[in-house]
């Protein structure tokens, strides 16, 4: 007997800029990954360029490669938040994202917008 799977719903797509180098890049990982557990159970697909750092772990890149992939996931998303640090990288993202008026937020702005109602229900 096949079972159909209900196709679920596409979420917007939220871009988590962070610091990656500057410190503990293990700390760093770790706080964007509790961001995008965050963004999850608001109801949004979190996009998590700092993951590579498990790519990394097994075939390094140059530094442009990387930011031309980042740039290259940004560009599809909806929002980008910038969690708090130091970075160079995480800068140009936002830089990037406003260039391409994606909204850039902090976490606590988000989640206030999004609890507060400010983004379209038809988002989800």
């Amino acid at each position: 007997m096949d079972k159909k799977i209900k196709t679920p719903k596409l979420k917007k797509k939220v871009y988590i800029a962070c610091p990656y180098t500057k410190g503990s890049v293990a700390r760093n990982v770790g706080v964007a990954i509790e961001a995008s557990i965050k963004i999850i159970k608001l109801g949004y697909a979190p996009v998590v360029p700092v993951l590579s750092h498990f790519m990394e772990m097994f075939h390094s890149l140059p530094y442009e490669q990387w930011l031309e992939l980042d740039f290259t996931l940004l560009f599809d998303c909806d929002y980008l938040i910038r969690l708090p640090g130091e970075s160079k990288g995480a800068d140009q993202e936002v830089e990037w994202a406003s260039n391409l008026k994606i909204p850039v937020f902090l976490m606590e702005e988000f989640e206030q917008n999004h609890l507060q109602g400010k983004f379209n229900e038809e988002d989800f």
